[in-house]
């Protein structure tokens, strides 16, 4: 089983690319399981592991915005670290410092490499990234890590679509990121 997960808009968007994968990688799948989930620190991984439970995936493929990103970014590690000045839907701002008892960072159990060389294949561009920020897609991200250890686990971030962010800031085609997204799923039925 691949549970996919997406995020609902935050920060005054009103869309989040998460979403919108999410919504179009649901299809009548008996291996595919697909999740939004609100952009709050604590309700996001409750959520998750609700439906974790009823599941239990072999895979676990969550999406957020990383807006000024240019490229989508296979996330290698999450950190147990929690600081923003901004607050999340449910208006919290959580206090700086460590999400939980443990290391300070966890790697990512899923073939992170195996999976960009899998994309490049495809002439798909993708980055390896060593930060998934200190909001809450790193956070929800350490918790699925250090609570589901067994369970091949990805966090990737996609950039802002063209109707999004700053003029300035970069963008990505749904398209195309819809067709990385697709291309990651299917890296993880091979792996099934």
């Amino acid at each position: 089983m691949i549970l996919v997960t997406g995020f609902k808009p935050f920060l005054s968007e009103k869309i989040n690319p998460s979403e919108l994968l999410v919504e179009k990688l649901k299809v009548d799948s008996q291996d595919l399981v697909t999740q939004i989930l609100p952009t709050e620190f604590e309700r996001a991984f409750l959520e998750l592991q609700k439906t974790i439970e009823q599941v239990n995936p072999k895979f676990i493929i969550m999406f957020g915005q990383a807006g000024g990103r240019p490229n989508v970014c296979l996330e290698k590690i999450a950190l147990n670290w929690n600081q923003t000045k901004s607050a999340d839907e449910s208006k919290y701002v959580p206090t700086v410092g460590r999400i939980g008892d443990g290391e300070l960072a966890l790697m990512s159990t899923f073939a992170v490499d195996d999976l960009s060389a899998f994309l490049a294949d495809r002439r798909l561009k993708t980055e390896t990234s060593f930060s998934a920020g200190t909001f809450v897609c790193n956070n929800l991200y350490f918790k699925v890590l250090k609570n589901y250890p067994l369970i091949q686990s990805i966090f990737v971030h996609v950039p802002f679509l063209p109707e999004q962010g700053l003029v300035s800031q970069p963008k990505m085609d749904f398209d195309l990121m819809l067709k990385t997204a697709n291309e990651i799923v299917n890296f993880a039925r091979l792996r099934s």
